[in-house]
């Protein structure tokens, strides 16, 4: 372990070295032309993120277990490759000296005589090498989410020893949930309490369609909110549950919900029972400024508008996100499908806003234990793993789960054609479901596979002609990548050859820490990489 932290140590020397001489040479080009000195910008901005989180992961890097220190050498063994690559770039448009102050002015003379050709080649190597770096520091960002599934209470101490985490969204996230995982002893004093007696500033409440969350006004601001009923058993100790709903409720109240793909948390308030339903909890959430008009994307997948190529990618990438979030919290949501994915307008009236993760009716932490019991529903069931289907599931919760759910949701966004519809729809009931008639019979042959008595048989194969559907059609409309990392979800833990994710034994560790590693590099530092 001491060897591998030295070498994690190592290689961050190098990155800052390596990324402050970059720094220092691209600013030889300040003077240059608005398209040069807007590269550069970006180039240094880039880095000023980057060198903060570097610092902060030097900080603690001792205290990381070796699947980490691994994980982290590898990734800034990547970025330190990269920082070579542009130095060297930048060495053949300018040499490789470390210009004076004359030197750069001379330098720009020079540069503001160059042929068209000469400046077109300068403007895209640089071009490049910027995207390059920024799509590093994407999936380098929430990497540093998995730092709070650590338990060692010293990275707490250098994290708050360190000061520069303010500097970075995931780095502040990380000390944020760290703390707002700790024993309720342990807390700061929160600016107001989390369970909510007085609600009679929650108005103007109506149902959202295709969900059963619902959208509200807080009276006293005129801000848009959102409210998600839990739907626990009957059986349920609601004294225990209020623990989890709290804790949950708690990490949800640190969020950027922009940046993590969830609403933040205002608190919560228990729902007594009525006679048709036993008694539950509400989350309340708060809307982000300029957004309006919640859709969920059963409703967008449901309406005639196409979606463009680059919309779906970002509505998957920002879903890999919020699952990383998810599970690097503590959590599993153990309910990701359209109906609890929601959409935003903006003030421009475009959908094409991040999505949200609802639907926390079976969120809950990791940790806190799990059980066997779910609903026959076949609509619901389509988006578990055959391992959860039924009344009776057969194999407690894990985090893959949630990652076989995102996969069918990716399918089924990539064809951007509802796997289901809904008819007779009104506010506040379950209506009927039936096939979509958009997709016809042959795209999606599983009506055979409901009426089998043997359930467990007739999920691995409505599973085998998901997998079929993805091979078959993704390439041709989302290309090959995609289509790579939706297979590797819905086989995520199939065993043997065909487990495009990991091999089922790799990935079996208690804290979730080596899931988290493959999700980032299989699923979701593939998705980041997609140029159109």
């Amino acid at each position: 372990m001491a060897d591998t932290a030295m070498s994690v140590l190592a290689t961050i020397d190098l990155c800052l070295k390596y990324g402050n001489l970059l720094v220092s040479k691209v600013r030889t080009y300040m003077h240059a032309k608005a398209r040069l000195a807007e590269l550069i910008l970006r180039i240094e901005g880039v880095w000023i993120k980057m060198e903060h989180q570097i610092r902060s992961l030097g900080t603690v890097a001792s205290l990381l277990d070796t699947r980490l220190q691994d994980y982290f050498d590898r990734t800034l063994d990547n970025l330190y490759a990269k920082l070579r690559a542009v130095l060297t770039l930048i060495d053949g448009i300018i040499g490789s000296r470390q210009a004076t102050n004359a030197q750069r002015l001379d330098l720009a003379t020079q540069i503001s005589n160059w042929s068209r050709t000469k400046m077109m080649y300068s403007e895209r190597g640089l071009e490049k090498a910027v995207v390059d770096l920024e799509i590093w520091h994407k999936i380098f960002d929430p990497s540093w989410f998995l730092l709070s599934l650590v338990p060692a209470p010293a990275i707490d101490e250098r994290l708050a020893e360190d000061g520069t985490f303010a500097s970075s969204k995931a780095v502040a996230w990380v000390k944020a949930t760290r703390d707002a995982r700790k024993p309720e002893a342990d807390q700061p004093t929160m600016k107001q309490p989390l369970l909510i007696t007085d609600f009679s500033w929650i108005d103007d409440v109506h149902h959202i369609p295709y969900s059963n969350a619902l959208v509200a006004v807080d009276n006293r601001t005129g801000n848009a909110l959102v409210l998600d009923t839990t739907t626990y058993p009957s059986a349920t100790n609601l004294d225990i549950a209020q623990v989890h709903v709290r804790d949950i409720a708690r990490v949800l109240t640190t969020i950027e919900p922009i940046f993590m793909g969830l609403l933040k948390c205002r608190g919560f308030h228990r729902i007594p029972a009525t006679l048709q339903t036993p008694p539950n909890f509400r989350l309340v959430f708060e809307v982000p400024a300029g957004a309006h008009s919640p859709k969920t994307l059963r409703q967008r997948l449901l309406a005639e508008t196409e979606a463009t190529l680059e919309h779906r990618f970002h509505l998957a990438q920002s879903l890999a996100r919020a699952v990383l979030f998810v599970h690097t919290s503590g959590f599993v949501h153990k309910n990701i499908r359209p109906e609890t994915i929601l959409l935003f307008s903006d003030t421009k009236g475009s959908t094409s806003m991040n999505p949200f993760l609802l639907g926390f009716e079976r969120f809950r932490l990791a940790s806190a234990g799990t059980n066997l019991i779910s609903d026959a529903l076949w609509e619901q069931n389509l988006y578990r793993h055959p391992e959860r289907q039924g009344t009776l599931a057969e194999a407690l919760y894990v985090m893959q789960h949630d990652i076989y759910s995102l996969g069918v949701c990716m399918l089924e966004l990539g064809i951007w054609k509802s796997f289901i519809v809904q008819g007779g729809y009104s506010p506040g009931t379950r209506p009927p479901m039936e096939f979509s008639p958009s997709l016809g019979p042959t795209l999606l042959p599983i009506t055979k596979y409901l009426d089998m008595k043997d359930k467990r048989t007739a999920a691995l194969e409505i599973k085998n002609t998901l997998v079929s559907l993805a091979q078959e059609k993704l390439p041709f409309l989302m290309g090959q990548t995609y289509a790579e990392i939706v297979i590797a979800c819905l086989t995520c833990l199939d065993r043997g050859s065909g487990n495009k994710f990991a091999e089922r034994g790799e990935v079996e560790d208690e804290d979730g820490i080596i899931v988290g590693v493959h999700f980032i590099e299989k699923i979701f530092a593939r998705l980041e990489e997609i140029r159109l």
